[in-house]
């Protein structure tokens, strides 16, 4: 794993193939944490990857019956927080500044500074930083 300074993994956190994720500084990994890279994942600075929350490259079709493999890296920005349990599909973008809610799925692009939820992932609200003005 190419990782940035101050880069903190907790305990029981899988990552099938290290030398297929570059995390940036101060990026946290939580308890229980799934990576699976058999695509490139591209973390940013400051992001926060949390308990039980899954990053997925390959999965199966299931529009043929699961026997086709799908698979394409992640991309992560600055400043983005995937919450418990959520997961990241192949192929996904998340823009700077997402938090993406508890259990939530995650296909395809979310938008810089939202809240995303839900199966799949939309935004729901935007994202403020109170203090920053």
């Amino acid at each position: 794993m190419k990782c940035g300074r101050r880069v903190r993994t907790r305990k029981g956190v899988t990552i099938d193939k290290p030398w297929n994720v570059t995390a940036g500084d101060l990026v946290v990994f939580g308890d229980g944490a799934t990576v699976r890279a058999t695509e490139p994942i591209q973390i940013g600075k400051r992001c926060v990857i949390s308990q039980y929350a899954m990053l997925i490259t390959q999965a199966g079709d299931m529009e043929t019956s699961g026997k086709t493999k799908l698979s394409a890296p992640i991309t992560i920005e600055d400043d983005v927080w995937v919450a418990t349990d959520a997961v990241v599909m192949p192929g996904s973008y998340i823009e700077s500044g997402v938090v993406v809610g508890a259990r939530g799925m995650v296909e395809g692009r979310l938008p810089r500074w939202t809240i995303c939820t839900g199966e799949p992932a939309t935004p729901r609200t935007d994202r403020v930083l109170y203090g920053n003005n």
